[in-house]
């Protein structure tokens, strides 16, 4: 539960020791957003806020560090930085490297009770973020 397993593409039949890149154990329950792999990183945020980089190439843990809030949704990568909004509404942008850099962190104006859990979803020059009630925009340039 919670660990992350990276396997190593093609292959056919049962790859298990053949095609595992690397395996990396993790504390904890079952999580739901998804790992992100951005050049040399691979950055996943725990539903309770911890987020962890791993070396993408051997699994070893470069950082370790904590958001605030509750996660569902699964990060957004986009123009090498990583995208992970907790489910009150903030997003938080993190560029990839030896130290978590939040470079940005941005809040929706959420009503009373209003949860985001689904994943920010780019489509053209804008981003739509769904809650629990509403479906915003947040326009481009």
């Amino acid at each position: 539960p919670g660990d992350i397993y990276v396997v190593k593409p093609g292959g056919s039949g049962d790859v298990t020791k053949t095609h595992m890149a690397w395996h990396a154990k993790r504390k904890g329950g079952r999580d739901l957003p998804s790992p992100a792999v951005i050049g040399d990183y691979c950055i996943v945020t725990a539903m309770g806020g911890t987020t962890c980089c791993y070396d993408a190439k051997n699994g070893d843990l470069i950082w370790a560090d904590r958001l605030q809030g509750a996660f569902s949704g699964s990060p957004l990568v986009a123009n090498g930085l990583y995208y992970v909004q907790s489910e009150s509404g903030t997003t938080y942008v993190i560029k990839p490297g030896k130290t978590m850099e939040v470079v940005s962190q941005n809040s929706i104006p959420a009503k009373q009770g209003e949860i985001f859990r689904a994943t920010l979803s780019p489509i053209g020059d804008n981003i739509y973020i769904r809650s629990s009630s509403t479906l915003y925009c947040v326009k481009g340039s």
